[in-house]
């Protein structure tokens, strides 16, 4: 088996209004609050979500994506078999368009 990193949560530090600086874990407070569950923040999303925490009188000053490592799931019998089949089509198929590609004709 082999492992792959997937997004696990955010964190965004936050100065508020009355001056203490907060690290909050971000994934889980937009899950306690029933909404759309964000596990990564892309560059242009903070700049936006800098602006409208600035507008509320609070400064967003950084966030962080955290990954996990996770082990990746072992196919079935039946991918397996289907993952096999798939190569020896493409095997055969990409063979014939090599032929057409030269000039040879295939019958």
């Amino acid at each position: 088996m082999s492992t792959i990193t997937i997004p696990d949560y955010c964190e965004l530090t936050i100065r508020r209004a009355t001056g203490d600086i907060e690290t909050v874990n971000y994934t889980d407070a937009t899950r306690a609050a029933k909404r759309a569950i964000i596990q990564t923040i892309r560059p242009q999303d903070f700049t936006a979500m800098q602006a409208a925490y600035t507008a509320a009188g609070q400064e967003l000053i950084s966030y962080r994506n955290v990954t996990k490592d996770v082990e990746t799931a072992k196919p079935t019998a039946a991918e397996a078999k289907a993952d096999a089949d798939h190569a020896a089509y493409k095997a055969g198929h990409d063979a014939i368009a090599r032929m057409s590609a030269a000039g040879e004709r295939v019958s």
